[in-house]
């Protein structure tokens, strides 16, 4: 049945295909690579179109995050939902306050005290009603537009020339010519607290716009927003490094009357897409840094003053790139990565390979759909000099060690959320914005209940029978792959209530078959014959045997699994 309905399905496919083709004028390649995205993005969580008042649920407290090094503790803060459905946003500081700036531009504060307040700062013109009425009117009303794409950017405080501020970055409709640029604009503010300021789109300055204005076209389903880039990142000089995408256009759908026989448009240096480029805040005056890229979610200077970007690759293929002057990062040419059809991006110089142009720092394969990138100080000893990316697929963070220009390792930390933007705040704390509407804050975590109450109950063994030593060598076997807090099953299941469960029925996915199928319950008697002897127990068990068998050792350390289980009292108390 299943191949029927497949071949049913692909002969369909190749029947229409032709018509869409011709419908809207474009590549044949541009309609399967369309058919392949959207294909990879079923499953996706959907766009909230309603939205839920101008309140939220108070604060959260209490989050836990497993790391190497350091857990991370955290809280978060419930914002309310949009007006326009959509997804985007970025977080920036100002004093002791976070800022956060929406899709739709509005610009909401949240203090110390995890307390939110939306602000009345108007954000400068985007011009989304205009594009909104040119949908409606021919040849666009024909195309299949996606609105919620249509974003405001970045947002970035600053200080310049003894003048503080807000950047903001947004992608900006032009009615007069039905077009679109990437733009930003500049809100100086003297005195009046940020949180306290009422101000008019008037107010902002534009200080760039991105060249060529690009043409409203079918294939990038109207503006590609989502493959704006648009990030920023601002130096102690007062200057902007903008992160410009090329909203999809890959250098093959270029109309000749933007760039004639011009190099595919990440490549054309007559161009600001695909470019990173450097702009003077008080003056607006811009020069390119690099080229050849496709569409760039996160930039930051690190400690040594040094640039670093992530972008979005096609299907795999997402890139830190460590940014150099005249740089060309090769992309439509050259990348780690296909279109989302599977197929090959066309015209490619080197398919899986990066030999011409400059290469990534780091590629991951399959893509972590990458969306922000910040570096951390004064967090914590183990990370200070990090780097940190956020990603929306993978729903993590990626802690990035880096020894000049290239990666020493990646660290990933799972969070369990799409994540929009990172950024540490002045306080030392990291920001998450997640496409929940949450803003999460993550801090150092010592050491969790579990290891908490091992620590006390090796300190109370020392004083009874002088076992501890051994159990602790037995207990640091164990979480050689086991945590032993609520929660945590990544390696291998968390330790914290094994105890009187059934067999292979907790959170962790990765049990064997014979676990998994096994409906006993871990009662003591169980639970000392397994650590004694993993494979005696449940044949072809994943468990590695752990050379433990000594009865009074196997006792204390199921002694332990029970109090991990009982809310961690020692047993006997």
């Amino acid at each position: 049945m299943f191949a029927l309905v497949a071949l049913g399905a692909a002969s369909l496919f190749g029947f229409l295909t032709p018509y869409f083709v011709k419908l809207y004028h474009m590549p044949s390649y541009v309609f399967i690579d369309n058919v392949g995205k959207t294909l990879a993005n079923i499953g996706k969580p959907p766009i909230p179109s309603k939205p839920r008042g101008e309140t939220a649920p108070g604060p959260v407290t209490g989050l836990r995050f497993a790391s190497i090094f350091t857990a991370l503790e955290g809280e978060a803060v419930q914002i309310p939902e949009p007006e326009r459905a959509g997804r985007g946003g970025a977080l920036t500081s100002w004093g002791d306050d976070i800022v956060l700036l929406t899709h739709e531009g509005k610009i909401y504060v949240v203090g110390a005290d995890l307390q939110y307040k939306l602000t009345k700062i108007t954000p400068p013109r985007n011009g989304f009603e205009d594009y909104l009425a040119a949908t409606k009117r021919p040849p666009h009303n024909g195309y299949k537009h996606l609105l919620e794409n249509f974003r405001y950017i970045d947002i970035k405080a600053f200080s310049s020339a003894g003048r503080r501020g807000l950047v903001v970055s947004y992608t900006k409709f032009h009615a007069e010519k039905i077009c679109y640029t990437t733009a930003i604009s500049r809100l100086y503010i003297d005195s009046v607290p940020l949180r306290d300021l009422e101000t008019s789109a008037d107010q902002w300055t534009d200080i760039f716009q991105t060249s060529p204005c690009l043409p409203v076209v079918s294939h990038n389903r109207g503006i590609a927003g989502h493959m704006a880039g648009g990030r920023m990142a601002v130096d102690s000089k007062g200057v902007i490094y903008l992160a410009s995408g090329e909203y999809r256009w890959g250098g093959r759908h270029t109309p000749s009357s933007i760039t004639k026989s011009a190099p595919p448009l990440s490549q054309d240096e007559t161009t600001d897409y695909g470019k990173v480029i450097a702009i003077e805040i008080d003056t607006g005056a811009a020069q390119h840094i690099s080229r050849g890229h496709r569409n760039t979610q996160g930039i930051t200077i690190d400690r040594d003053g040094a640039l670093w970007a992530v972008e979005h690759g096609p299907r795999g293929g997402d890139e830190l790139n460590f940014i150099v002057k005249d740089g060309n990062y090769g992309w439509p040419l050259e990348i780690y990565g296909t279109l989302y059809s599977g197929e090959p991006v066309p015209d490619t110089l080197s398919l899986g390979r990066h030999e011409t142009y400059r290469r990534p720092a780091i590629a991951w394969l399959p893509s972590i759909a990458v969306s922000g990138l910040t570096h951390i100080d004064n967090f914590h000893a183990a990370w200070d000099g990090d780097l940190l990316a956020s990603t929306l697929g993978g729903q993590m963070l990626v802690r990035i060690r880096t020894d000049s220009d290239r990666v020493v390792f990646t660290e990933f930390i799972k969070i369990g959320q799409r994540i929009r933007h990172v950024h540490q705040h002045t306080d030392g704390r990291i920001a998450l914005w997640t496409e929940n509407n949450q803003l999460i804050f993550l801090s150092p975590a010592g050491a969790g209940p579990g290891y908490k109450y091992i620590e006390a109950r090796l300190a109370k063994m020392k004083s009874e029978d002088g076992s501890a030593e051994n159990v602790q060598l037995a207990i640091e076997t164990c979480m050689e792959c086991h945590i032993v807090d609520i929660g945590e099953n990544h390696d291998a299941p968390s330790l914290a209530r094994i105890y009187g469960s059934k067999i292979g029925k907790t959170a962790f996915a990765n049990y064997s078959e014979n676990m998994r199928k096994d409906d006993r319950i871990w009662t003591r008697e169980l639970l000392i014959k397994f650590v004694k002897s993993p494979s005696s127990v449940i044949p072809n068990t994943n468990m590695p045997e752990t050379g433990i068998d000594d009865p009074l050792v196997l006792k204390h350390v199921v002694d332990i699994l029970e109090g991990l289980a009982a809310e961690n009292r020692i047993p006997g108390e």
